[in-house]
């Protein structure tokens, strides 16, 4: 069963986490409590309050050690987290494959007689 990890960052990881990057690298851990294998859940925390900022899956086996999966303060991670984050990527993405399949039809119906 995943546990939880506490985990600190440098200063400057955390301002880049904080600004939106995807993932923490293995060289800017600074403190990780306790030794966490893969699968398990992070728990990020400021360096200057001590408040939960961000929350991550750990892999034990890759440079980029936490995938970051919510900002913001303390989230209840189960399945409707997921579900929850999974609509809302479809959401926005669903105008995207509209889009693409009228312009995938304007290139192979609408101009086929132009294009050589």
């Amino acid at each position: 069963m995943p546990q939880r990890i506490a985990v600190k960052l440098k200063p400057a990881a955390e301002r880049i986490i904080k600004q939106g990057h995807p993932w923490v690298f293995s060289d800017s851990i600074i403190k990780l409590k306790p030794k966490g294998e893969t699968g398990d859940l992070t728990i990020l925390f400021d360096q200057t309050d001590n408040k939960v900022f961000a929350v991550g899956l750990y892999d034990a086996d890759s440079p980029m050690r936490i995938k970051i999966i919510h900002r913001g303060g303390p989230a209840k991670i189960n399945a409707e987290f997921f579900q929850h984050k999974i609509e809302l990527a479809h959401k926005k993405r669903s105008s995207y494959t509209f889009n693409f399949c009228i312009f995938v039809y304007d290139i192979a119906v609408a101009e086929r007689p132009f294009v050589q």
